[in-house]
């Protein structure tokens, strides 16, 4: 089916790539996030996204590159290129310190008692990854 696709874009057959890309789509869904990651990585997600102008695929995969435990490899930096990999390592940084501030900032006098002095964990008041990512890919450039 990505060949298909990749001709479609290539040629320029609107039909042919809407339909190819649908199918992409409802296997996405059909598999499920956890499936379809599997298929193809955050990076590869991200090459393919660019590649095929498939702007939908693009913040998932900053998204899961940024949460990542794991550190882009020097291949997979060259395959996404130097501005993505820096808005990745940014947005990374970001989300992280932010995550951490959430985390540990003090309740008010306001809300009332509290088992705890400070947010137990981050998921209290999440942080808005794409924010941060369209914060740093829509910066002027200096």
């Amino acid at each position: 089916m990505l060949d298909l696709f990749s001709i479609a874009t290539r040629y320029d057959f609107a039909t042919v790539r809407r339909e190819a890309l649908s199918i992409i789509q409802a296997l996405r869904v059909q598999a499920g996030p956890q499936d379809f990651a599997a298929l193809w990585s955050p990076i590869d997600r991200l090459v393919l996204a660019t590649r095929f102008d498939v702007d939908e695929w693009i913040m998932p995969a900053y998204e899961d590159l940024c949460k990542s435990a794991d550190f882009i490899t020097l291949d997979e930096a060259e395959q996404i290129g130097g501005r993505k990999t820096a808005v990745i390592a940014l947005a990374r940084e970001r989300y992280r310190k932010e995550k951490e501030s959430v985390a540990a900032r003090p309740v008010s006098a306001t809300e009332g008692p509290r088992t705890n002095f400070f947010y137990p964990a981050a998921s209290d008041q999440p942080v808005d990854l794409a924010s941060i990512i369209r914060d740093i890919v829509n910066a002027p450039a200096t």
